[in-house]
């Protein structure tokens, strides 16, 4: 896909990878619409020249209707950056019934309605993607973090099948998996006992660089099809519980 002149559409675009990701689809000459939590660090965004929507993720309210907001303020969406997360490091057992619906709203919920917002105008056009920030955690049962690798697990998955419902389309869906990278997010665990431990052992890796991220999803849009899987390591968990996916690619074969 062509990126100069598209309207990219980015969620948590204020810090992290979700910034990154902005920064390096501007800089491919793409326009931007910034989405996030209404604050000072979402109004420092409309000073790049970048489009900007106040949205709370996990407030089902907020996500109704956002892609249409964006489209009659920029024109239609060409690819959508489902890029906003949240994790609590905490035992479910005393996790309150509101961060549990906001975690999953905001990690599950809201990425697949956004792209269904998006979807049929892309189709309609033969041409956008949908990009999908997942995490590794996602292939694993990480303790204290059961809704944060339920909901990226099934993001990851959901986005598995995403492709192939768009297949012949012109429209492309990218999972987008990655290990740890350097953001506040890694910090956040620390609150939690067992996270504290967990964040210290995550330490002794390397952690990716947003900005490396970014570029690389950017590359693959680009290309209009795969996956980004980082680091390497981390691509066997990935691809072996696709195993059974790809398999059945071949059972259903021929299938429209």
């Amino acid at each position: 896909m062509k990126l100069s002149g598209a309207h990219v559409l980015v969620t948590g675009a204020t810090r992290g990878i979700g910034l990154a990701l902005a920064e390096a689809f501007a800089g491919a000459g793409a326009s931007i619409t910034a989405v996030a939590r209404p604050g000072p660090r979402l109004d420092e965004l409309a000073c790049r020249g970048w489009r900007t929507a106040a949205a709370d993720l996990s407030r089902v309210q907020d996500v109704d209707g956002l892609v249409d907001r964006a489209a009659s303020a920029g024109g239609p969406v060409d690819v959508l950056v489902n890029n906003a997360g949240l994790n609590v490091a905490v035992v479910l057992r005393e996790l309150d019934a509101d961060t549990l619906r906001r975690v999953l709203t905001t990690n599950l919920l809201a990425p697949f309605e956004l792209a269904r917002q998006a979807l049929p105008s892309m189709v309609d056009r033969c041409r956008g993607a949908v990009v999908n920030i997942s995490s590794i955690a996602g292939e694993l049962a990480l303790r204290n973090q059961v809704p944060y690798c339920a909901s990226k697990s099934g993001l990851t998955h959901g986005t598995r099948a995403l492709q192939r419902e768009l297949r012949g389309t012109g429209v492309a869906a990218h999972p987008v998996v990655l290990g740890l990278v350097a953001t506040d997010m890694i910090h956040d665990l620390s609150a939690d006992p067992v996270g504290g431990q967990m964040a210290k052992r995550f330490d002794r890796l390397p952690a990716l660089d947003a900005a490396v991220v970014a570029n690389r999803v950017v590359r693959v849009v680009e290309r209009g099809r795969g996956a980004v899987v980082m680091p390497a390591l981390a691509a066997p968990a990935h691809y072996l519980r696709l195993t059974p996916t790809y398999l059945t690619d071949g059972l259903l074969a021929g299938i429209r």
